[in-house]
């Protein structure tokens, strides 16, 4: 064609043009069809040139004989065997359907042995614990559904095996996640219950942020799906609530609690009316989580009122069911002997403490792994109780110890979780070493427990700078008792300072520990390191915020008279 074209004479333009335009789509055809040998070359890279025909036709294609390439993938004989694979998949997947429900089936069989094992053991049996985490085991070795996830998680979580539960949930809750693109409404309220559960396992680990995150999830989905369903959902808003109140309230937020526990406790007095045997126990627990708000925020008759309500209800459960019920009773009967406790009724508080200790020790030789926490906190409690009442002997530091003992030991596994309740502890023997006259230990046991605040301080400042605080002023009465009157200053000035900073956010509960600890530096100032200007102002600041709180808070009264006498030795003495 070139040649051709070559041939032509200049004049001839129309027919050198003819000709050029022919040369030219023959040159675009051969470069389409070189670009399509490559192509097909490329594709026999990519693929399994497993079957007969494949390689049949590659070996067409290498020797360039395309047509006889094309000739041996007849379509017609393909389609007819697609189709028949098409059937074989069919059955194949219905086979496995079948397989996968029946798995899920036998999955459900030992879940359900599981919980059996809990129950039909015998009393004190040992290895319950392990009988059950084996049948667990055997479920998710049959299937991983979320079922089975979440309920091997908690379990593993009601017995304070957080590190082994979380990895679950947060599976148990991928799963569900998936679940709901296909089909939201079946799903959702999986969703929303996986968060529910975590955000606890958070918050038992005092991770609060993101406890807080999955709480307001949670919330969300259930007040959405109680718009459409309030009876189907209802009861899991008012659980949602409930747990989110805690954590504002161990968070020291006091206003977002309260809210929260009001609305939880309206749902679930409003179900219990139409169900007292489903959701009065419900109450029951709302109650005396906002008994322990009004107690912190010092409304002492509400909190009695609500923690005696919540007590006979739980008592008219107890009968019926004593093993799932009494660890209620015990927890309080323990709320009830805290609140004699503050108001000084210690004959009150103290049979309170013994009857709740004589039931979880009970409980614990049932269960270790779920009551010896709280047993410890019992211990702690009525250890409290003795030292309040200057009972300092050996009865009472053995309450300390065994307590102690409980927490560092589960502390090992779960110290997220035990560790600040072992500083609770050591803080607390550390006073009755003090009145033991015996210093060494009292402070290694704050050093030790303000160490462990220190480092929960730096993810959670909200819920443990007041016992930084708390303790930097034990440890500042340790140093003066000791003559050691810098160290002593240093740590009241540090208190001081965290104190104040509560108070900006929460003055209805910590104005009060502000002027506490004034007035311990007005009297440092008084007698260790004498300073009456310094010691003056400090009264009077104290005298100013305690003069609010009048006959109403009655453990401040003491803090008044020592400020006023304050400042009397000093007017005296200028």
């Amino acid at each position: 064609m070139k040649e051709d074209l070559d041939e032509l004479p200049p004049e001839n333009t129309e027919r050198r043009l003819k000709k050029s335009q022919k040369l030219n789509a023959l040159q675009d055809q051969l470069e389409q069809f070189k670009e399509e040998v490559f192509r097909l070359y490329e594709i026999f890279t990519r693929i399994s040139v497993n079957t007969e025909r494949l390689q049949l036709a590659k070996k067409y294609f290498d020797n360039g004989e395309f047509r006889e390439a094309d000739a041996v993938l007849d379509a017609e004989k393909i389609s007819d065997e697609v189709s028949q694979l098409k059937n074989a998949k069919k059955g194949v997947e219905s086979e496995l359907a079948s397989i996968n429900q029946n798995l899920e089936n036998k999955s459900n069989e030992f879940l359900v042995k599981a919980r059996i094992a809990r129950i039909s053991s015998p009393s004190g049996e040992t290895d319950r614990f392990s009988r059950s985490r084996y049948y667990f085991e055997k479920a998710l070795d049959a299937a991983r559904t979320p079922e089975a996830l979440s309920e091997y998680a908690s379990f593993l979580y009601n017995q304070n095996q957080f590190r082994m539960s979380e990895p679950l949930y947060e599976e148990a809750l991928n799963i569900c996640r998936s679940l709901v693109e296909s089909n939201p409404e079946a799903f959702m309220p999986d969703v929303a219950m996986t968060l529910n559960n975590l955000a606890n396992l958070y918050s038992a680990k005092n991770e609060f942020g993101p406890a807080l995150e999955k709480y307001e999830e949670a919330l969300g989905i259930y007040r959405s799906l109680a718009e459409s369903n309030s009876e189907a959902f209802l009861p899991y808003l008012a659980d949602t609530l409930n747990n989110l109140a805690l954590l504002h309230k161990e968070k020291n937020e006091f206003g977002p609690a309260l809210e929260k526990y009001e609305e939880a406790l309206g749902i679930r007095r409003s179900l219990a009316d139409l169900n007292p045997e489903a959701f009065l126990l419900d109450v029951a627990i709302t109650l005396n989580n906002l008994a322990g708000l009004y107690k912190d925020r010092g409304e002492i008759d509400s909190a009695l009122e609500g923690y005696e309500e919540s007590l006979e209800i739980r008592k008219c459960f107890v009968e019926s069911n004593p093993e799932a019920f009494l660890p209620y009773i015990a927890h309080a009967l323990n709320n009830l002997a805290l609140l004699h406790s503050d108001r000084k009724e210690y004959g009150p508080a103290l049979e309170k403490y013994e009857e709740a200790l004589t039931i979880y020790r009970v409980l614990a030789e049932l269960n270790p792994e779920a009551f010896l926490p709280y047993l410890a906190h019992a211990l702690n409690n009525m250890a409290s109780l003795c030292s309040d009442r200057k009972e300092f002997n050996s009865a009472v530091l053995e309450k300390y110890e065994e307590a102690l003992g409980v927490y560092r030991v589960f502390a090992r596994s779960n110290p997220e979780a035990f560790l600040p309740y072992t500083a609770h502890v050591l803080n607390n023997i550390s006073i009755q070493y003090k009145a033991n006259k015996e210093f060494g230990p009292a402070l290694e046991g704050y050093k030790e427990a303000l160490e462990i605040y220190r480092s929960f301080a730096e993810a959670n400042p909200e819920a443990f700078l007041p016992y930084i605080a708390h303790t930097l002023d034990n440890l500042a009465v340790l140093y003066k008792a000791n003559k050691e009157f810098g160290p002593a200053l240093e740590r009241y000035k540090e208190a001081l300072e965290i104190y104040r900073s509560l108070a900006g956010l929460a003055p209805e509960v910590f104005m009060q520990d502000v002027a506490m600890t004034l007035v311990s530096m007005s009297v440092f100032y008084l007698s260790a390191v004498p300073d009456k200007k310094k010691s003056s102002a400090l009264a009077e600041e104290a005298v100013k915020i305690l003069r609010p709180f009048g006959e109403n808070v009655p453990d401040l009264e003491p803090y008044m008279e020592i400020a006023e006498q304050v400042l009397q030795v000093n007017r005296r003495g200028g």
